[in-house]
């Protein structure tokens, strides 16, 4: 009687990334709980980072993949989250999730592995542009003023990078706060920001931008799984003087925090959100402090 083998099953992992003094390691920790309590499948939660003091003992840390970059690409532009890609960052086969660590998990994660053909998921257009609507004059004079007054409106990574930009490169509609993979299959990718990387740092905004103009397919993620605390959540202007941001719908697993305001901004009893003016809010938000006390303390 012929015997057939079983196939190992693929490992899925579950992984973030850590470098600087950005996020403390109570961001990784915290993730990590929430995971754990919306992911009941197998899988390996991995860290890479480059301090791992204070993570908790359950969390599989490695280190970041040495690709040469220079110290521009850790200040700005997420370039290191790249390294996932290269061979030596995983020594087994399977599915990835990444996942920005300013980010809150609100629901079921499973559907983030779910796909029938392998392919690269990661945020698409549609996910933060369905609400984003023309804003006053006033937003785009405050926006200016406030970026004026801390000196980030000339000369910054984002002007050069568009000053520069060769001809050929598409617009960037990828965001990779939250992105899915077939662990080796994207070598490339790390190859190519290797092999030129003052070239990927002038023409290129952010890594997203990089990777999207890689990649020869890729998949956006369902509808109603990942909202934008910015584009879904947050009230209409001035609103946010004496309303904090809406909790995220029932449907929603995933609630993006990309750029400021932060999830520990909000948790703190001063904090005002004067950096994204005109949107001001004063205080706690009580879903993301309720949020952040019960899986900091698992």
């Amino acid at each position: 009687m012929k015997v057939i083998k079983k196939m190992p099953k693929k490992t899925r992992a579950v992984v973030c990334m850590k470098w600087g003094s950005l996020y403390p390691a109570e961001y990784v920790n915290v993730l990590y709980n929430a995971v754990k309590a919306n992911l009941k499948s197998e899988y390996r939660f991995i860290c890479f980072t480059d301090n791992h003091a204070g993570l908790l003992p359950e969390i599989e840390v490695r280190p970041i993949v040495d690709m040469e970059l220079p110290e521009r690409a850790w200040q700005s532009g997420a370039w290191p989250k790249i390294s996932v890609f290269t061979r030596e960052a995983f020594d087994f086969e399977g599915r990835a999730l990444f996942i920005d660590l300013d980010t809150i998990i609100t629901g079921d994660l499973e559907q983030f592995f779910n796909t029938s053909n392998g392919s690269f998921r990661a945020i698409g257009p549609n996910s933060w542009t369905k609400s984003k609507k023309r804003k006053p004059a006033i937003y785009y004079l405050g926006k200016r003023l406030i970026a004026s007054l801390k000196n980030k409106r000339k000369n910054t990574a984002t002007d050069v990078a568009i000053e520069k930009r060769s001809p050929g490169i598409k617009r960037n509609t990828m965001g990779t706060g939250i992105f899915a993979f077939e662990i080796g299959e994207h070598c490339d990718i790390a190859l190519r920001l290797m092999a030129d990387v003052d070239f990927a740092l002038n023409n290129y905004i952010f890594e997203q931008h990089f990777i999207e103009n890689q990649l020869q397919h890729w998949e956006p993620w369902p509808d109603k799984t990942i909202c934008s605390l910015k584009y879904h959540l947050r009230r209409p202007i001035w609103q946010s003087f004496w309303r904090h941001p809406m909790r995220p719908p029932e449907d929603i697993s995933i609630v993006a925090f990309h750029g400021d305001p932060r999830p520990i901004d909000m948790v703190q009893k001063m904090h005002n959100s004067l950096r994204e003016f005109p949107h001001m809010w004063f205080g706690k938000v009580k879903w993301v402090r309720d949020y952040w006390k019960t899986f900091s303390e698992e």
